[in-house]
């Protein structure tokens, strides 16, 4: 047996006229609808906080109002359903005050019965293609979200990928240039990394990355952490090294930059699986000026400004 276009759905007939309103009742029932009833505007609205609604078939004139005023209401609210008006008395301007009310059609009373089902029909369809719509869009910015995440992060600590950091420094800088503005980068390596690698396999060292990306993420304001993790833009630079972007408050980065370790407990992060400790140390800093030279670096202080790529290959190169 075929499905029914109204299977699964609820509608709602709100209609003063008892025989006008048994015919369409009977008319969505054998169309699959779930059917309620109302004969006033003041019970229409109390049922419709009772349960959802789909489908609204609702006389022009009512005692106590007109159903376009319902209708409006309804898509002021941006309530999903669809809106079938009914009236005996239409007029050109009535069915235009209709259309801007946002309904799907206007049915003249007395009105044929093959033809109010077909009206009702194709109300119903275009509720469930305007539904199917908006999941596939929900779907569509899921999965470019996913890809732009993909994209742009490394998959293993949730941080900006190497490719996503560079494009942050670029227009950081940009932004400096703009503003008259200083802003840091700062590198930091895993000690001894090789170590663990070497005593849990690669898969514990994975371990470790995903968790130090998860403790960054989530404790970034933590007391236990540097100020400097509280913003800005933070990456896997390389293997076990990452990197710090900010517009940092140059007197106190520099001190956070040659801080010689910032505590980390291995043996915390991989369920006691490693008992020894670790730390996380600077392998480079720099503090860029507006003009996109570096003033300042960490742990080496050249005596002539130098541009921020040679800074790097330095940074990693102590690594």
């Amino acid at each position: 047996m075929t499905e029914q276009v109204g299977s699964g759905l609820r509608a709602l007939v709100i209609e003063d006229e008892e025989v006008v309103r048994a015919v369409v009742v009977e008319v969505l029932e054998g169309m699959g609808f779930v059917v309620a009833a109302a004969v006033s505007l003041g019970d229409a609205r109390a049922k419709l906080t009772q349960a959802q609604t789909d489908l609204l078939v609702v006389d022009k004139n009512l005692p106590d109002g007109s159903g376009l005023l319902l209708a409006r209401e309804l898509s002021e609210k941006d309530v999903d359903a669809q809106v079938v008006v009914m009236s005996a008395y239409a007029t050109l301007s009535s069915a235009v005050e209709a259309l801007q009310a946002g309904v799907a059609d206007y049915v003249l009373k007395p009105f044929d019965l093959a033809d109010f089902r077909a009206r009702l029909h194709r109300a119903t369809e275009a509720l469930k293609l305007r539904r199917a719509n908006r999941r596939l869009l929900g779907e569509l910015r899921e999965k470019n979200a996913l890809l732009e995440g993909l994209a742009t992060r490394d998959p293993l600590t949730g941080l900006d990928n190497h490719a996503s950091f560079q494009e942050s420094v670029r227009r950081e800088i940009a932004r400096a240039r703009r503003h008259g503005l200083s802003c840091a980068l700062l590198l930091a390596s895993i000690d001894r990394f090789r170590d663990i690698n070497a005593s849990l396999g690669f898969a514990g060292g994975d371990a470790l990355l995903r968790a130090l990306g998860a403790f960054l993420l989530r404790s970034g304001r933590a007391s236990d952490v540097p100020a400097y993790l509280g913003s800005g833009v933070m990456a896997r630079f390389a293997g076990d090294t990452f990197a710090l972007l900010t517009a940092p408050d140059a007197a106190g980065w520099r001190a956070a930059a040659t801080t010689t370790r910032m505590p980390l407990h291995v043996h915390e992060i991989l369920d006691g699986e490693w008992q020894q400790l670790y730390g996380i140390g600077p392998a480079g800093a720099v503090l860029v000026r507006p003009d996109g030279h570096v003033a300042w670096r960490a742990p080496h202080e050249p005596a002539e400004p130098t541009e921020l790529s040679e800074v790097l290959k330095h940074a990693v190169g102590t690594a």
